[in-house]
């Protein structure tokens, strides 16, 4: 056998598995799914790495999307506050973002 590395880039939930059919039909895995997948195909997961930087989009969608629903700022769109918003988490760096909760 020889030694690889495979990234797989898929969304995960915090345990078991959950199956959406609402008009987006997904199917999501927590991590320890996934490593019993590779181990059933004879793999042997090393790391795992959270994708930070889809975590940090994530929240910045959410602020966003809060934002808009503010009575007021709803009128500026989301044409205008993204971009705003984005700016703001960009320039808030990697500590800033961390300190937010997790959804």
């Amino acid at each position: 056998m020889e030694d690889g590395i495979l990234i797989v880039r898929e969304s995960t939930v915090p345990q078991g598995v959950v199956v959406r059919s609402d008009g987006y039909h997904a199917v999501y895995r927590s991590t320890d799914e996934y490593r019993k997948i590779a181990a059933e195909a004879g793999l042997v997961v090393v790391e795992t790495l959270e994708n930070v930087g889809y975590r940090h989009m994530e929240i910045a969608s959410q602020l966003s999307e809060s934002i808009i629903r503010t009575p007021g700022l709803s009128r500026l769109g989301s044409g205008v506050i993204g971009p705003l918003v984005w700016r703001a988490v960009a320039a808030s760096g990697t500590l800033g973002m961390d300190l937010l909760p997790r959804a």
